[in-house]
């Protein structure tokens, strides 16, 4: 049994204390390992950049672009007839409904068993049926 008092407190205090601040640090050290090595790789693209600053001081104009031989039009493709376009559209229309509507309906008991579904049910009953105050009062 836990001896019960301020000891045991103190105890979980300075711990949980410690935890925080152990946590705090390693924060830091990692802000400061990220900014150290943001700082060299910028020295590094520095440094790059000097470099090929330093070897490409020479300016060399650049190599003529050889003559291309006039190409022919390549053949367009022969376009599907309209009435194939219409019967391509009707079958993709007819996929998305099959897909759309349900095989057969769920019972009432499996639908209410999922939560999504229940939810949908106490939504629909509060928007469909009579409202909370009116609920038990016979009408006068």
């Amino acid at each position: 049994m836990l001896a019960e008092g301020p000891g045991i407190q103190l105890i979980l205090l300075f711990a949980a204390g410690a935890v925080w601040v152990v946590s705090k640090v390693m924060e830091a050290s990692k802000g400061l390992r990220h900014r150290t090595r943001m700082r060299m790789e910028r020295q590094e693209r520095q440094r790059k950049l000097e470099i090929e600053g330093e070897s490409t001081s020479e300016y060399t104009a650049p190599a003529p672009m050889p003559q291309l031989k006039p190409q022919l039009p390549l053949a367009q493709p022969a376009k599907q007839p309209a009435r194939r376009k219409k019967i391509v559209r009707r079958r993709v229309i007819r996929r998305t409904i099959r897909k759309a509507v349900p095989k057969k309906p769920l019972p009432l008991v499996e639908r209410l068993r999922d939560v999504e579904r229940l939810r949908e049910a106490i939504v629909l009953r509060e928007i469909l049926g009579p409202c909370k105050a009116l609920r038990n009062q016979r009408m006068r």
